[in-house]
């Protein structure tokens, strides 16, 4: 039986609709999968980069917080005349003024300093076995002996009432009249960190931060990436971008600490992030 002429226009509406169909999805993947595709790896970076903002802000508050307590120490006489004539009666004076000066803010958990000689006075509080043998390495002994040194420790955990607090140093070299002294602030990271983890956890597969020594003291994510983040943690390249097997990675190093963050996130991820995936299409 013939074809009415109706029907084959219809058949070739039909031809023609479903030609333009496959022609308008070739042209997407051709001109905005890319795009997205590009979108999707800048928000994983961003994240990165934020991470090494948390980071920069952290190490700041503490070099800003080291440089107001030097000036409260270099104008206080019982703190002076303990390094002086170093004596118990006299250390106990001292370290209550100490105490004093410091504000903690959830940030700060202790301080020592020390004179030239190895005189050495703490605040009091929450002063702990890891935190003095910290001063006897060989980080704290380099810094100690030069002029001006200063520079942040690597990352290691306290344990205080049976929480695992993660914490680092900055030591600074000051000169109170003609003596030089070493103050050392020991920050707790544990706030930080959970900071890391909510917003890592959201928007990568993988996660890490490694701390000045080049080792990684947390990660989130996938453990499939664990390797490759430790080579990354380990290189000298400082800022990178990279396509790797499965995925995109980054490496951010903040200038100031020295820490770098280090991330991937999949091929899938990326391509699950596209708005007609999301919408099941």
């Amino acid at each position: 039986m013939k074809k009415s002429i109706r029907e084959k226009i219809s058949g070739r509406i039909i031809i023609v609709g479903v030609m333009m169909f496959f022609a308008s999805v070739a042209l997407s993947y051709g001109l905005f999968i890319p795009k997205m595709e590009q979108d999707a790896v800048n928000g994983a970076g961003d994240t990165n980069a934020e991470v090494i903002k948390t980071i920069d802000r952290q190490i700041a508050f503490v070099q800003d917080y080291t440089e107001n307590l030097a000036l409260s120490v270099a104008q206080n006489q019982e703190i002076l005349r303990y390094f002086e004539i170093p004596s118990t009666q006299a250390k106990n004076v001292a370290s209550l003024h100490l105490n004093n000066l410091i504000s903690y803010e959830g940030t700060v958990r202790c301080v020592l300093i020390a004179d030239e000689s190895g005189v050495m006075l703490d605040s009091l509080n929450k002063v702990e076995k890891e935190d003095r043998e910290l001063v006897k390495s060989k980080w704290y002994k380099k810094l100690r002996s030069t002029t001006y040194g200063r520079g942040v420790s690597e990352v290691y955990q306290v344990d205080i009432n049976n929480t695992s607090h993660y914490t680092a140093a900055y030591l600074k070299n000051f000169y109170y009249g003609n003596k030089k002294y070493t103050d050392t602030v020991f920050m707790d990271l544990n706030d930080m960190i959970r900071d890391f983890q909510v917003l890592a956890g959201k928007q990568l597969d993988y996660a890490a931060i490694a701390d000045s020594e080049k080792k990684i003291f947390i990660s989130v994510g996938d453990k499939k990436w664990e390797k490759q983040a430790v080579v990354a943690a380990a290189s000298d390249q400082m800022n990178t971008l990279e396509a790797v097997a499965g995925g995109t990675g980054f490496v951010k190093t903040s200038l100031n600490s020295k820490w770098r963050v280090i991330s991937y996130v999949a091929d899938k991820t990326i391509f699950m992030s596209f708005p007609f995936m999301s919408l099941g299409l």
